[in-house]
């Protein structure tokens, strides 16, 4: 193992590697909505237990699922300025005008309870009625970022151990040149 670490090759491929992983975890935690992953929720109301998943996609598609219907809902969203507002449209046409409502009256549309809901990767915020707060934990986002930080650790103390390894490896051998000469 020791001989594979102290390789040149083995060292440019674990930085590489490691700044590829790097990039790609830092773009996951940082974006602004977890796309594909359910965002989670679990409130008691009057004794009675309410789960609720919230799942988005790119295309401006939702699915909200909750032990209150008998099926997901599948709808529309539009995200703006760290917001998402989950829209009435049931059209492509509908949701053109909606989203062109939203652009024109921002602010009008944040005080709408429940429409307008703060998001990022790991939490869905909304405020409803009597100011009540509705969160939603995207908990896989969190897994990932504990696996992933344990995964860049790794990759970055092995690719810093090739290049040290590396280094002593030519230093020797740059040494025993020396001495035959």
């Amino acid at each position: 193992m020791k001989k594979l670490l102290s390789c040149k090759t083995t060292a440019v491929l674990l930085l590489l590697v490691t700044g590829l992983f790097l990039g790609f975890y830092a773009y996951m935690l940082a974006r602004p909505i977890s796309y594909g992953m359910v965002y989670r929720n679990e409130t008691v109301y009057e004794g009675e237990v309410f789960e609720g998943e919230l799942t988005f996609y790119r295309n401006g598609r939702m699915k909200n699922e909750n032990t209150n219907f008998d099926q997901p809902i599948e709808g529309y969203y539009y995200y703006q300025d760290g917001y998402v507002f989950s829209l009435m449209a049931q059209s492509e046409a509908e949701y053109e005008a909606e989203v062109e409502y939203i652009r024109e009256h921002f602010d009008d549309a944040l005080e709408l309870p429940f429409y307008a809901a703060r998001i990022n990767a790991f939490r869905h915020r909304a405020i409803g009625l009597d100011d009540d707060v509705t969160s939603y934990v995207c908990t896989d986002l969190g897994t990932f970022a504990a696996l992933g930080g344990a995964l860049a650790l790794f990759l970055a103390a092995a690719a810093l151990s090739s290049l040290i390894l590396s280094k002593r490896s030519r230093r020797a051998l740059s040494a025993q040149d020396a001495d035959l000469k």
